[in-house]
């Protein structure tokens, strides 16, 4: 039987170390909001005006308005033809300081800029925490999927089927469908969403293949090593990372199938599949971020077997078998964490899957 782990066996990584000799700060980034740090008595004094408050972030386009005027007055294909002789003088308003204006004045420009600032400062704030959050050691594939996860959710506009030309007297109207010429037809009373499983009958691409997805699977082919993609999940708190298996550790899963079945452990197809799904999950999960917890596991069956090998297992068992009750013991804490690896290693799984059958397609790329 395998005896429970006294502490985590698994190591939670010290944050990297400065480099030595790096110091100070990277520069300013081009065509992002900055902070003006020290502006002359001039500038203070016309943006304190409009309720600028040390601290605020500039608005980026600066650069372009004044690069967007300078092309306007040399450009002479859009200038407008001459003015009649008798067209009155040109007289220029005369400049106005805000202070002089009426209060409502005052309030109209103002919270005109406010808004302006307040815009900007919110596009910053976003920049810097996209920023902060990317891993410079990690692949394209991995910080796409940092942004996209804390990148903010699509609006979904509701359309208002209760509306007078789909009910009459409160009872939706019967209509015939109708089949465009051309057009495959499908029946209208089948569910979108597949009651069980909730997934879209309509959508006809298991999993979605990016090019970085190309590029690192290709890679990993090319240098014989694992492939490993990272999941972020609820906003980006949850982060798993996979990767595929090797022949000798897939022998190994169906090798425990087998015991399984012997030992009367699966008694049924169901079962069989369950627990090979769960082995093959076990191995292929290499790190688990929970929150600000991150969980490094082995990434090799050796590593893998030196972490088990003074559990006590019942005669017959492979090291799969213990491995999987200290994943479960240390990852799989609850149904809903349970879920979420599993859910997690069968996308990857699909992803791998259409990767390789496309291996002999001319656009694979």
């Amino acid at each position: 039987m395998t005896q429970p782990f006294a502490s985590n066996p698994f190591t939670i990584p010290r944050p990297a170390t400065v480099a030595p000799g790096l110091t100070g700060q990277l520069p300013i980034p081009i065509g992002k909001p900055m902070i003006l740090k020290s502006p002359s008595p001039g500038e203070r004094a016309i943006l304190e005006e409009f309720g600028w408050q040390d601290g605020q972030p500039i608005p980026e386009n600066f650069g372009e308005i004044l690069r967007a005027a300078k092309e306007e007055s040399v450009n002479l294909q859009d200038m407008l033809p001459p003015a009649p002789m008798n067209t009155p003088k040109l007289v220029m308003p005369v400049e106005q300081n805000i202070a002089d204006m009426s209060k409502s004045e005052q309030e109209k420009y103002i919270d005109i800029v406010q808004q302006a600032m307040a815009a900007t400062k919110s596009t910053f704030d976003m920049q810097q925490s996209e920023q902060d959050a990317i891993v410079l050691s990690a692949g394209e594939g991995i910080n796409n999927a940092i942004l996209k996860a804390m990148s903010p959710p699509d609006v979904v506009t509701l359309a208002n089927d209760m509306a007078s030309d789909s009910y009459d007297s409160g009872q939706p109207k019967q209509s015939e469908p109708t089949v465009e010429q051309g057009a495959v037809w499908s029946n209208p009373s089948l569910p979108t969403y597949c009651i069980n499983c909730g997934w879209s009958s309509e959508d006809k691409e298991v999993v979605d293949i990016s090019p970085s997805d190309k590029d690192m699977f290709l890679q990993s082919v090319l240098g014989g090593v694992p492939f490993v993609k990272t999941y972020r999940s609820y906003g980006g708190k949850i982060a798993i990372s996979i990767r595929s298996l090797s022949p000798e550790e897939i022998d190994m899963c169906f090798r425990q199938r087998v015991v399984d079945l012997n030992v009367k452990r699966a008694k049924t197809p169901a079962d069989e599949l369950e627990l090979l799904t769960r082995y093959r999950s076990a191995l292929q999960v290499t790190e688990v971020l929970l929150g600000q917890t991150p969980l490094q596991l082995p990434k090799t069956l050796a590593s893998w077997e030196e972490t088990v090998k003074h559990v006590t297992q019942e005669d017959g068992d492979t090291p799969v078998r213990a491995i999987w009750d200290m994943f479960q013991q240390h990852v799989c804490k609850t149904e809903t964490l349970h879920r979420l690896v599993m859910s997690t290693v069968f996308r990857f799984n699909q992803l791998v899957r259409r990767l390789e059958d496309n291996s002999v397609n001319p656009d694979f790329w």
